[in-house]
């Protein structure tokens, strides 16, 4: 897997998971509530619930953002989602060969 380094501003869709990153990142929610869940493989479903962040809230990519996700097996992607409204979600992430 190849990814560029980011340093960007990613806008949540209402109600749609949307990957955000698919390696450790530094992500903090800019302007309403997310909630961020790791998956390896495919997107979650609308039904799933992620790990709850408030505006201003994110983690930093030292935490090992990935392996928080420990019942998606080997987790390899970072989904983030705002429930009922647009939200944007700071990104920064290493680049990755």
């Amino acid at each position: 897997m190849t990814q560029t380094a980011q340093n960007t501003q990613i806008t949540l869709e209402s109600d749609v998971w949307t990957l955000i990153s698919e390696v450790n990142c530094t992500f903090v929610s800019v302007d309403g509530s997310i909630e961020v869940l790791g998956m390896d493989g495919s997107a979650p479903s609308l039904s799933d619930k992620g790990i709850p962040y408030a505006s201003g809230q994110g983690e930093a990519a030292a935490t090992d953002t990935l392996s928080r996700f420990v019942g998606a097996g080997t987790a390899d992607r970072i989904y983030a989602i705002s429930r009922g409204r647009k939200t944007n979600v700071f990104v920064s992430r290493e680049a990755v060969a």
